[in-house]
């Protein structure tokens, strides 16, 4: 059986609320390189769900060749689609 991993970046209240990767000091790209460099094995399939501004998805689609996101923010749908870093069939 695969493995199946899901990256949540987005924490579901009562109402959508978005929670974006960011932090206070050091490199916000370092942390995310970071996060996506931890995880393990080859999975089939890589979905991330609130993909926001991008910062976790840049480093995830190096990594992962069947990476897709799930985004329910128009704006930042919008927004991932200008960066090209990941196909719009995946968004």
């Amino acid at each position: 059986m695969s493995n199946y991993y899901i990256i949540f970046n987005k924490i579901i209240y009562f109402v959508l609320k978005p929670n974006y990767l960011t932090i206070r000091g050091g490199s916000l790209k370092n942390i995310a390189k970071k996060i996506a460099g931890s995880i393990e094995g080859n999975p089939e399939l890589m979905v991330e769900i609130g993909p926001g501004t991008g910062m976790l998805t840049q480093f995830l689609v190096e990594k992962f060749k069947n990476l897709y996101v799930i985004e329910i923010d128009k704006e930042s749908v919008e927004y991932l689609k200008t960066l090209k870093i990941i196909s719009e069939e995946k968004i």
